[in-house]
């Protein structure tokens, strides 16, 4: 289930409502929501204003975990963001895996990953600037969200328009 979320009124409160499970009785919950608009409206500005407002306010029960495709090297294909999620939910909880700069590997660690850090607190992944992958990485998109942890876990991604229609 993937909610699509545009415009400016109130987006951070609709965003925090969003990784908080706060539904109206005719909405139905979901695990994604995408927050679209032009090159330069201020995506990622917002999103970066969510990850401190959650990581100020979250405790210990909701756990933040953030990638800015293309903010750097290494961080625009499947692999890199997959990785860089790994490592740092391993680095986060202490837990015992292994990630691997391998992008079958990752498909297989990923899911089993997010299950174990799943149980010890509520997940929410960002990704920045979705549109910086290519039409074939979005499947990255499934591994990120796996059905085995979907009650635990908010993803919130970003794009233009044009990218949102291929998601």
């Amino acid at each position: 289930h993937t909610q699509v979320f545009s415009g400016r009124g109130k987006p951070l409160k609709q965003l925090l409502r969003f990784v908080y499970g706060v539904v109206n009785k005719d909405e139905e919950a979901h695990t994604v929501t995408v927050v679209t608009g032009d090159t330069g409206i201020g995506k990622s500005a917002l999103l970066s204003k969510l990850v401190h407002s959650l990581q100020q306010s979250a405790g210990q029960t909701l756990h933040v975990f953030a990638h800015y495709i293309g903010a750097g090297p290494s961080s625009d294909t499947p692999t890199d963001i997959l990785y860089h999620l790994a490592c740092d939910i391993i680095e986060h909880f202490g837990l015992e895996f292994e990630a691997v700069q391998d992008y079958q590997k990752l498909c297989t660690l990923f899911p089993e990953l997010l299950k174990t850090a799943a149980a010890l607190g509520r997940l929410v992944i960002v990704l920045d600037n979705l549109d910086r992958l290519g039409h074939d990485d979005l499947p990255v998109l499934q591994v990120v969200v796996p059905e085995n942890v979907r009650d635990e876990l908010k993803v919130v991604v970003s794009c233009t328009p044009r990218a949102a229609a291929l998601t």
